[in-house]
């Protein structure tokens, strides 16, 4: 009887020693599971202690920061416009030319003869546009004179100049190194006895001024020779020139060396008028 009291008082100590370890065990889990939901023997999901609901997610590193977006400021400020060509002045020979600008952003540009003619009124626009590097062709070119062209453009968001910016350049004048010619000299033939006066007379392809000698000049102008009789006259359009010839005698012949210069400055060579007055 003895031996089977000491039995059950181990027996009950061993069940005393389970049941601590059994709470202890339960504490132990719920401290380390306490931020989520506990499961209940059906597998259901049971609502959160205030312990488990202060459970917050950490912050993002300095490294995740997300900066906030600013708004682009809007472009409200027209194309600038640089390096106009052609300048100065163009060769005399030049009929049509290609005219260009640079300007700093994506643009389109039209052009006007006028000043202070606004973008939208201009009807002439530029060929190859819609870049930074703007060009046109022009045919209208002469020689002798001054061309300008006035440009605006605008940019991708409606920003247009409203200042003129001038492409100007020249076409030089055709230089004429060519001496006037001189046709239809008069009188030609023998002149009867007994003439006393005559009348010289010549014509010229351009506008020159005639003068004559009664010697030869060579290459020389009238201005560089003191040989010079005497000069013509011209008609309006400077091609009739005339010169009255006085104190003729029977018998004799005269010469006179005819010399015209054009309005450039080329002098022809002498030619002869020979004049012969017949004998009684």
């Amino acid at each position: 009887m003895k031996e089977k009291g000491q039995t059950e008082i181990f027996i009950a100590i061993l069940l005393a020693v389970g049941i601590i370890l059994f709470f202890n065990y339960e504490g132990v889990r719920n401290s380390i599971f306490s931020p989520f939901s506990k499961q209940t023997k059906t597998g259901t999901s049971q609502p959160t202690t205030n312990r488990e609901s202060s459970y917050t997610k950490p912050s993002p590193s300095p490294s995740q920061k997300i900066e906030p977006t600013s708004t682009p400021t809007p472009d409200t400020t027209p194309p600038s416009r640089s390096n106009p060509q052609p300048t100065g002045s163009l060769p005399s020979n030049t009929l049509k030319t290609i005219i260009n600008l640079k300007t700093d952003e994506i643009a389109t540009c039209r052009y006007s003869i006028y000043e202070n003619v606004s973008y939208d009124a201009m009807y002439d626009f530029f060929q190859n546009t819609n870049s930074t590097f703007n060009s046109t062709e022009i045919t209208t070119l002469s020689p002798g004179k001054e061309f300008n062209f006035y440009v605006k453009c605008a940019d991708q968001f409606g920003n247009k100049n409203l200042d003129d910016f001038p492409i100007t350049f020249n076409v030089s004048s055709v230089t004429d190194t060519t001496p006037p010619q001189l046709r239809y000299l008069s009188p030609s033939e023998t002149l009867p006895a007994g003439t006393k006066t005559t009348t010289l007379s010549v014509t010229t392809d351009e506008k020159a001024y005639c003068q004559y000698s009664n010697y030869p000049t060579g290459t020389k102008s009238y201005s560089q020779t003191p040989l010079i009789s005497g000069g013509f006259s011209s008609n309006d359009f400077q091609t009739y020139h005339t010169a009255n010839i006085g104190g003729l005698e029977d018998g004799k012949v005269y010469d006179f060396f005819i010399k015209c210069t054009d309005t450039s400055g080329n002098a022809s060579s002498d030619t002869l008028i020979r004049l012969q007055i017949a004998s009684q």
